[in-house]
């Protein structure tokens, strides 16, 4: 099975060096047949996607700039 590991994004810590979690990701086409290959080793396969939804990421940049702007006219 075709696959690539990299750093999870928050587990990009320099001290940890090696350590931390990692994303091993594997062509749609042989999903079934890595995440069979999981459970047979035992090891704990999600189910879902990890990513966060594209709406809740805009509602919170527009909140952020929201307190950016709030905080900016107090101030002035």
């Amino acid at each position: 099975i075709p696959s690539l590991v990299r750093r999870s994004p928050a587990a990009d810590v320099p001290e940890m060096l090696a350590a931390g979690a990692r994303d091993v990701m594997v062509p749609r086409s042989a999903l079934a047949d890595a995440r069979q290959v999981l459970l047979e080793g035992g090891i704990e396969v999600p189910t879902g996607s990890l990513r966060p939804p594209a709406l809740r990421i805009a509602v919170a940049l527009l909140a952020g700039l929201a307190i950016v702007a709030l905080v900016a006219w107090l101030a002035a």
